[in-house]
């Protein structure tokens, strides 16, 4: 970008005017100054019982509606199918808290996922006595003068086996947080598809790709994708 200014950029976020350096990636992006704005002016003239009749609480929904929408627009997805809540860890939590399988039905899960999409369903299978299949790709490894790369990537090839007429659940991450991988999502979802159990649902975890590349859940095709939002800024 030729007009690209970084100074400029850098004036839109309040923290960075402060002398020190935010390293610490864990606790979230640091906030846009007319996100802090629009939340204190939010909790100054509007934060209000929703779904009143009156003036500032007819104001107070419309803004609580104009999130959800704007969550909507930002994924490719409808209104209704968007829930907001504290973390993608508690919200995978509460997905599985959902769900009702029958005894011996299989779910698999990504070995190499954030514990945020494996805990969950460890915990489910354990709760309603499945079967829990773990999908680990194999590492290989790479090597040139300078460094060793270290790669594992989940793939429809590697997901296949095992796949079975009592698959009730794939979850997997679309870019793993240790290795960097950008897993093949959209291919992964139609693998489960065509295999023999066709509406097992697929539960992705995206957190660490929505803070750098944009979202089409419609293209990617899965029934759960889950990200945090306090870390896309």
């Amino acid at each position: 970008m030729s007009n690209f200014d970084i100074e400029t950029v850098r004036s839109q976020f309040p923290a960075l005017a402060n002398d020190q350096v935010f390293f610490d990636n864990a606790g979230g992006s640091q906030t846009l100054g007319t996100v802090i704005e629009a939340i204190r002016d939010y909790l100054s003239r509007t934060n209000v019982q929703l779904g009143a009749s009156y003036k500032t609480g007819k104001l107070s929904m419309e803004r609580y509606d104009a999130g959800f929408a704007a969550g909507a627009k930002y994924v490719n997805a409808e209104v209704p199918e968007i829930a907001f809540g504290a973390s993608t860890t508690q919200l995978l939590r509460n997905v599985s808290f959902t769900l009702e399988f029958d005894e011996g039905d299989e779910i698999v899960v990504s070995s190499i996922d954030h514990e945020a999409n494996i805990a969950p369903w460890v915990d489910l299978a354990a709760r309603q006595k499945l079967v829990l299949k773990w999908w680990t790709p194999p590492l290989t490894s790479s090597d040139d003068a300078s460094n060793t790369s270290i790669n594992a990537q989940l793939s429809p090839s590697n997901l296949t086996p095992l796949l079975t007429s009592r698959t009730r659940l794939v979850s997997c991450t679309h870019v793993s947080n240790i290795l960097g991988n950008i897993h093949p999502i959209a291919s992964i979802a139609a693998a489960v598809r065509a295999g023999p159990s066709p509406n097992a649902l697929v539960v992705v975890d995206g957190v660490s790709y929505a803070p750098h590349r944009p979202i089409d859940v419609r293209a990617l095709g899965v029934d759960v994708y889950a990200f945090s939002w306090y870390k896309v800024r």
